[in-house]
């Protein structure tokens, strides 16, 4: 999945009035000083970042948002115009 998203990232925030990047949450705690796994998926600014389990970052770029268990980080006025995009295929 995590692939899909690193080809699809692009296609899938297209549509986005904001910079995205999708951060992967590791499946199991491994090292805890290491940079976690990052997609730049939609370039500009300002950016929301997206972290979650691959899963969810699917169902969340699939326009799903209320059901993904994916948390945003960024900027309130960024977070609520990606939530206000229209990130369907």
């Amino acid at each position: 999945m995590w692939r899909r998203l690193k080809l699809m990232g692009r296609a899938f925030f297209r549509r986005s009035k904001v910079g995205v990047v999708l951060e992967r949450v590791p499946v199991t705690p491994a090292d805890p000083d290491a940079e976690p796994e990052t997609i730049r998926a939609q370039t500009g600014t300002p950016i929301v970042t997206a972290v979650g389990k691959p899963s969810e970052l699917i169902i969340f770029a699939n326009g799903r948002s209320a059901v993904a268990d994916v948390k945003l980080v960024g900027e309130q006025d960024a977070i609520d115009a990606l939530l206000g995009s229209d990130l369907s295929i």
